[in-house]
Parts: structure tokens; C-alpha cells; sequence
């Protein structure tokens, strides 16, 4: 990977660890929204709520006792990640574990990749 997006990656990654989480108004979904053990993903129209759904999912789970660090959103909506390869986002989670190297194979952690 070139050392342009992996710094960036990088740099995302720390963004979404400082970054407070975003106050909205809650949406409502109707039918399932999540499956154990299973990936979400969140569909729509243009400018129809998604990203705004995916932080109300963080809060919620916040809410609930998760630890924030173990809640991790990234939007891909950056220019400058043009060209990144699903292979990857690897590195994400790489860096993502050299930071929190307990939670590896111990903690669930939830990624909330928007842009995608």
C-alpha cells in the first residue's frame, strides 16, 4: 500500500477516537436491523439518513456500556483514499489493535465504515 493511504488510514483512525460522537435526531427502521455475528449494511437514497443512523447505532450501544474505543467509525467519503483496495484495509486493523492491543481476539469492537 502506498505511504499516502496508510497514513491517512491512520489518520482517520486516530479522527474517529477523538472525534465526539454526533447529537441527531433518532431514526426508525423498520424490519431487522442487525444479526448476531453477522455484518450491517445500512442502504438508502442520497442524503436519506444513513450516516446519521450509523452514529444513532454508536450512541446506542455507547448507551449501553460499550466503551467508545471499541466503537470505531470511518468514513471513506476522502478524495484522498482514491484507489484503496478492500485487501487494505488490513493496515486499519492493524493500527487499530497496535493502539488497543488488549481488545484483539478479548473484546468485541464494532467498525462503522460509512462511505464504503
Amino acid at each position: 500500500m502506498s505511504n499516502s493511504l496508510q497514513k491517512r488510514l491512520v489518520e482517520k483512525l486516530a479522527e474517529t477516537l477523538q472525534a465526539p460522537l454526533p447529537m441527531s435526531t433518532p431514526r426508525r427502521v423498520h424490519g431487522v436491523v442487525s444479526l448476531p455475528n453477522k455484518a450491517t449494511a445500512v442502504i438508502g437514497m442520497r442524503r436519506s439518513g444513513k450516516t446519521t443512523f450509523l452514529h444513532q447505532l454508536r450512541r446506542e450501544r455507547l448507551d449501553k456500556g460499550v466503551a467508545r474505543e471499541r466503537l470505531v467509525y470511518v468514513n471513506f467519503e476522502d478524495e484522498r483514499l482514491a484507489g484503496l483496495q478492500a485487501a487494505q484495509l488490513n493496515s486499519l486493523l492493524e493500527d487499530y489493535y497496535r493502539r488497543f492491543p488488549a481488545f484483539r481476539q478479548q473484546e468485541r469492537v464494532s467498525f462503522f465504515l460509512d462511505e464504503i
